[in-house]
């Protein structure tokens, strides 16, 4: 019975000690075999290089630098940073510029310039625009108070060969061209005899703008009783300062025998009546005028 019950002791002992030692054994194989896995998978799972940086452009500016009733120039610039360690090259500034929604300047404007690593220059973009116009399509595009523009541009450069494109685009406002005003004031009118007068008439051109303007010429026809008396041009390449009027002045001698009708217009009204018409040239573009009225006299001879 004793060496029974020693003998059941001994199972039991040896049995517990497989228990504690797989207990202990089995965690061992799988931690190695998680290490294991971990270190396969470092070895193996690609690496994701940094993504490379893009050059930034500041909010662009436009301005108006020059204006006529011709022509305009702008300038539109912004700030363009460098962020990465390597010679960005800016080589041209492609565009279009419009005016009232109708392009009126397209181009490409060279501009080499080096933005070192990790700096930032300023981009200027120049821009002049010349037009020849009817006068429908001057107040058409240029009518109202001002003139919305619209510059699209793309900036183009080079990393070692990388090629670079960023938008340029700015929307601003142009105060709109005055068209010059032909006017007359009233002329001045000396009776010297029954069949003799002196007139002088003059021709106002006024100009509402911020800026003066160039006449190219101002041509005209002076008629008096329906006779046509004079053509001529004057003023020419004349300025008529911002703001400010230019005032020609028009003799004329009228006698019976190239108004016919003078004497009798002067015995029986102390009236004569005109007509002064013509053309205001500023380049290609044209202003037509035609002034009409009369020379009063007091008392007759």
């Amino acid at each position: 019975m004793a060496r029974a019950l020693s003998r059941f002791r001994r199972r039991v002992a040896r049995l517990e000690t497989n228990i504690m030692f797989n207990q202990v054994k089995k965690p061992s194989y799988l931690v190695a075999a998680s290490i294991f896995l971990i270190m396969v998978g470092c070895k193996t799972t690609p690496r994701t290089a940094p993504l490379a940086l893009s050059p930034v452009l500041s909010e662009a500016q436009l301005e108006v630098v020059d204006q006529s009733i011709t022509s305009f120039a702008v300038r539109v610039s912004a700030m363009i940073d460098n962020p990465r360690d390597s010679v960005l090259e800016i080589e041209s500034v492609g565009y279009t510029l419009s005016a009232r929604g109708e392009k009126v300047r397209e181009g490409t404007v060279d501009l080499p310039l080096i933005v070192p690593p990790s700096e930032r220059a300023s981009i200027e973009v120049p821009v002049a625009v010349e037009y020849s116009l009817a006068i429908e399509e001057h107040r058409q595009i240029f009518g109202g108070d001002a003139v919305p523009l619209v510059f699209n541009g793309i900036v183009r450069g080079s990393y070692d060969g990388e090629e670079v494109e960023l938008p340029l685009d700015r929307a601003g406002r142009m105060r709109a061209p005055r068209l010059p005003k032909v006017s007359l004031d009233i002329p001045d009118g000396a009776r010297r005899s029954p069949t003799e007068v002196h007139a002088t008439f003059r021709l106002q051109v006024k100009n509402d703008n911020p800026f003066q303007v160039r006449i190219g010429a101002l041509d005209y026809v002076l008629e008096v009783e329906d006779n046509e008396l004079r053509q001529s041009r004057v003023g020419v390449s004349q300025r008529v300062p911002a703001s400010g009027a230019y005032i020609f002045s028009i003799e004329q001698d009228l006698t019976s025998n190239n108004v016919p009708e003078l004497e009798a217009r002067m015995r029986d009204d102390n009236v004569i009546d005109y007509r002064l018409f013509g053309e205001l040239r500023l380049g290609d573009l044209v202003v037509p005028f035609d002034e009409t009225g009369e020379i009063r006299f007091a008392g007759g001879s």
